[in-house]
């Protein structure tokens, strides 16, 4: 949760529950898009597969994901 509490502030998500045939989840989406990110599952569902990618690894990636579907702002450099 606090995982996703960072990644919902720092790029302005907000908490959803998302729907699907398998059920309901927790998730952060990114404005009206269809990008979401699931961070209460993000830690544990890696390390169910033996990887071992620490916490702030998994965040820039999905930091990563997300911010490049942001609008550039204007006078920032480009990427």
């Amino acid at each position: 949760v606090i995982l996703g509490e960072h990644l919902a502030r720092d790029l302005d998500m907000h908490w959803v529950t998302y729907a699907d045939k398998l059920g309901r989840s927790r998730a952060l989406r990114y404005r009206d898009s269809d990008t979401f990110l699931f961070p209460i599952t993000m830690i544990s569902r890696r390390r169910e597969v033996d990887n071992t990618a620490t916490v702030r690894e998994i965040y820039d990636r999905a930091y990563a994901i997300v911010d490049r579907q942001r609008p550039q702002l204007p006078f920032s450099a480009s990427p």
